[in-house]
């Protein structure tokens, strides 16, 4: 598949970006930018990371770290599967050691949902614990923060610190108690950033906590809890590293991001690609290439595991301070349609999708797309992983080493090979694309991380015509680990009286301008605005203007001051123009 028709469908979604590892913001939408207000962008970046310690036994001294706290009544939480392993079992003998006192609570959900997690907070609340503890991975550690964050702010709603659109994203009024994170998988590197990611049932989608005060106070990072780790699971979690480091790695830099933030307080959590955050990511990359291959074939590999565990919360680290995108944002529409357990060594009796595996199936598209984005920093990673490739490669060479790379690990551990290897039908997809555009996704979290990965210098084709219902379609169906999209550069006509009957009385979703004829089709938009994008690109390539009654009606929709702008950005100066 062309770099460009890889391209189109990710300018479909609008940069398709981590609803969970974003900024809130009013804004409906935006679109990356094809030039940028240098004027509003950021000029700081922040590096907060939570204390790290680091070896092979560490996990027996929490007793001393609980003592050292003052704590009176600790919790510590697990899953059922985890409180069997020796992670657990140290864990314990350490706070038996020191006399804590301490309760177990282990019904933790491997993929938390809202109900989960509002149990586990009940639980919290219930008793006066001042100090938490998990034991487990990515899931656990997420509930962990959302029990210790709530236990903190007892007067808090659930949906007080929740993302929008389905919560309010507030400040909590009291710090969160102090938790401590042992991590016994090498993927999420949960340990070290402020997210809690759960899945919303009733709306078939996830949302997420984003909060710097969230972050553990410890992170408990031993070698000897990921040596039982199952091979599916070191596996998925190995994706998981892979995406975070590559995806903080090739994110918009700090500085190109905006609005500039008001005051320091409102600076986002995930800011994007900075000097100390690809330190880390880089490190990361470097160790995956390595190890990760040597971590899966053979588990009795004490140092691969180990080095693919420091890789975890390295990559943790970094995109804990830059942020993600594609891949993450992606999945989440994946990971929470489940038909079935889809691996081996997670619990039979609950349809799953390992977020690892949901992550890493769109990578190859993903990376295709952004590579013409900053092709210097894909170059660099490809090299991390091992590849030898020269410094003046082509875009399109870059583009295919690093995905090939992808590719390669997805092969050399034969997991399931696109939807339909996860259990999908064919008619499953029309649904899977309406959550991939947003519509049962959380859509005011689209704005930064992944809607404005791209350099403003980058010009690409926003083919937001024609939409995955039907260019989903094969390649991607039948497991090539990419999409196929229409590459549509060919604008042969202006703007039709029909087309603009479709402004003049309002627009109906599901209508699109298809690129030929320029009349309305049922190709599905994710809303207005991005009608609105799709027709600005058209117009542009003929150095027209766009329609006063386009004009009106997004002034009318959308009258802040972050839609203007995203018009001002894209196409025009709304002051001076749109009058």
């Amino acid at each position: 598949m062309s770099s460009a028709a890889a391209r189109g469908i990710m300018s479909r979604m609008g940069g398709g970006c981590c609803p969970h590892h974003a900024h809130p913001s009013t804004s409906p939408f935006r679109l990356a930018k094809l030039h940028g207000n240098q004027g509003n962008t950021d000029y700081a970046f922040e590096m907060v990371c939570s204390t790290l310690r680091f070896g092979k036994g560490v996990t027996l001294e929490i007793g001393h770290d609980i003592r050292q706290l003052g704590a009176k009544k600790t919790l510590l939480l697990t899953d059922k599967n985890v409180q069997k392993t020796i992670a657990f079992q140290n864990t314990e003998l350490a706070l038996q050691k020191v006399n804590a006192d301490y309760e177990v609570y282990d019904n933790v959900l491997i993929e938390p949902t809202d109900k989960s997690m509002q149990h586990a907070i009940s639980y919290a609340k219930s008793k006066n614990f001042d100090s938490f503890i998990a034991v487990g991975g990515g899931s656990v550690i997420d509930t962990t923060k959302a029990a210790a964050l709530y236990a903190s702010n007892p007067e808090a709603d659930f949906l007080d610190f929740v993302g929008p659109p389905f919560g309010k994203s507030l400040q909590p009024k009291n710090p969160m108690l102090p938790l401590i994170a042992v991590p016994t998988t090498a993927g999420t590197g949960s340990e070290t950033t402020g997210a809690a990611i759960m899945d919303l049932p009733e709306h078939k989608c996830k949302t997420g906590i984003r909060l710097r005060c969230i972050k553990p106070y410890l992170a408990i990072v031993d070698p000897l809890n990921v040596m039982s780790m199952p091979r599916n699971v070191a596996i998925y979690s190995g994706f998981d590293v892979l995406c975070h480091a590559l995806e903080s790695f090739t994110a918009l830099p700090y500085h190109q991001r905006s609005p500039r933030p008001a005051n320091p307080q409102i600076r986002p959590v995930y800011q994007g690609s900075n000097p100390i955050s690809d330190v880390w990511s880089k490190e990361a990359l470097r160790i995956i290439g390595k190890y990760f291959r040597r971590s899966v074939f053979d588990p009795t590999d004490e140092e691969a595991r180990t080095e693919m565990l420091k890789a975890s919360s390295f990559a943790g680290i970094g995109f804990g301070n830059a942020g993600v995108h594609l891949c993450h944002g992606l999945s989440y529409p994946i990971s929470s349609q489940a038909k079935k357990c889809v691996a081996h060594d997670y619990p039979q009796d609950k349809k799953l999708i390992p977020h690892g595996l949901s992550v890493m199936t769109t990578a190859v598209a993903d990376f295709e797309f952004t590579t013409e984005a900053c092709p210097d920093r894909h170059l660099i990673a490809a090299q991390q992983l091992g590849a030898n490739i020269p410094e003046n490669s082509s875009n399109e060479y870059i583009s295919k080493t690093l995905c090939d790379q992808l590719r390669s690990f997805m092969k050399d551990f034969g997991v399931p090979n696109g939807l339909k290897g996860m259990g999908f039908e064919f008619s499953d997809i029309e649904y899977e694309a309406t959550c991939l555009c947003g519509k049962c996704n959380n859509l005011d979290d689209m704005e930064y991380c992944c809607a404005s990965i791209f350099p403003s210098n980058v010009k690409f084709q926003a083919n937001i015509g024609k939409l995955v219902s039907e260019k989903l379609e094969e390649k991607f169906w039948k497991g090539e680990h990419n999409r196929c999209i229409v590459d549509c550069d060919n604008f042969e006509k202006y703007l039709d009286e029909e087309t603009l009957k479709v402004f003049k009385t309002g627009y109906k979703f599901g209508l699109g301008i298809d690129d030929n004829s320029w009349k309305p089709t049922n190709y599905r938009f994710y809303s207005y605005s991005m009608f609105v994008a799709d027709l600005n690109l058209k117009l542009k390539k003929k150095r027209l203007p766009l329609p006063a009654c386009i004009i009106k009606r997004v002034r009318e929709k959308w009258p802040s001051s972050s839609y203007t702008g995203f018009l001002s950005g894209f196409t025009f100066n709304y002051e001076n123009d749109c009058d």
